[in-house]
């Protein structure tokens, strides 16, 4: 299927493309504007027939879509219309994360757009209908790997390598980037007591532990995000739990640095804070020496089971 001019059987003359596209990406428009078409069940557009000649396919992500069904609907659209015809994304109310955002363009989308108002929305479909496109997509399918729990927050270390390790596997092909931090609280921080400040929000981004530091897996988090990560993923600011840390942003030391951790896995853990808990602050400033060596605090901890 291509974008190329027909022409109508009975009069002969230039059938115009049309921009097909889900209701939320006009929203606010109660009838479509002339050339667009709204289809409302896009759970079986590769099912079915679509109307010839298409200019463009428009999808919407609100806060209602999963990005695991979106993934698969746009490679199966994608094998569908061929590489030729633009298949955009409007955010709706949401922002998605970088991981998600070229996971979706490695499945076959073409480009993906904040959630602009509807008019700007027409002019960038003019200008699409004018280009030339090839889309290569890696499709969807069983040999994408083992699936990957949608966990957050602790893992024991050998969990915590496993699931590490699958996700830069995995990523590797989507050319997404990851980080692994080891950091060490500051004197008069317990291991517990930085876990307790930990807030996550994102699903993988997970944290183990030895004796004296917290090791934390970033998840689709570039290098140069690293710092606004750890802001939000803390309820006190990060100057003020640890006295260092060492990142690791490549594949390589990634991996090599989850090895290490897993030969030291059969070491106790901490028994941790319940959730939702205030961290027990026991040292109000950070010493005025930030490159000396952290104070291991003593621990009570379990056998593992």
């Amino acid at each position: 299927m291509g974008s190329k001019e027909q022409t109508s059987e009975t009069s002969g003359l230039p059938i115009r493309p049309l921009h097909l596209c889900t209701p939320a990406v006009l929203e606010g428009l109660s009838i479509p504007p002339a050339g667009w078409q709204i289809l409302s069940d896009i759970d079986s557009l590769g099912d079915t027939e679509l109307p010839e000649p298409i200019a463009s396919l428009w999808l919407h992500y609100d806060k209602g879509s999963v990005i695991a069904e979106r993934e698969q609907q746009i490679s199966q659209l994608r094998a569908h219309l061929g590489p030729n015809i633009p298949i955009l994304l409007v955010e709706r109310g949401i922002k998605l994360r970088h991981i998600h955002s070229m996971r979706l363009i490695s499945r076959g989308i073409t480009q993906i757009l904040p959630d602009i108002g509807v008019h700007d929305l027409l002019r960038i479909a003019i200008s699409w209908q004018n280009l030339e496109i090839k889309h290569i997509s890696r499709p969807s399918s069983d040999d994408d790997g083992e699936a990957v729990p949608a966990v957050t927050g602790y893992l024991a270390p050998n969990q915590f390598h496993q699931l590490a390790g699958t996700l830069l596997s995995q990523d590797a092909t989507d050319g997404i980037q990851s980080a692994l931090l080891r950091l060490r609280p500051l004197p008069g921080f317990s291991l517990s007591d930085v876990a307790q400040a930990y807030t996550p929000n994102r699903e993988h981004d997970v944290f183990t532990l030895d004796e004296q530091h917290l090791y934390l897996f970033l998840h689709g988090c570039m290098d140069t995000d690293i710092d606004i990560a750890l802001d939000h993923l803390f309820s006190l600011p990060p100057s003020q739990l640890f006295a260092w840390e060492q990142r690791f942003v490549t594949h390589s030391d990634i991996m090599a640095e989850l090895i290490r951790i897993q030969h030291k896995a059969e070491i106790a853990l901490p028994t941790l804070p319940n959730p939702g808990q205030n961290p027990v602050v026991t040292s109000s400033a950070p010493p005025s020496d930030m490159a000396g060596e952290a104070v291991p605090m003593p621990l009570n901890w379990p056998s593992d089971p």
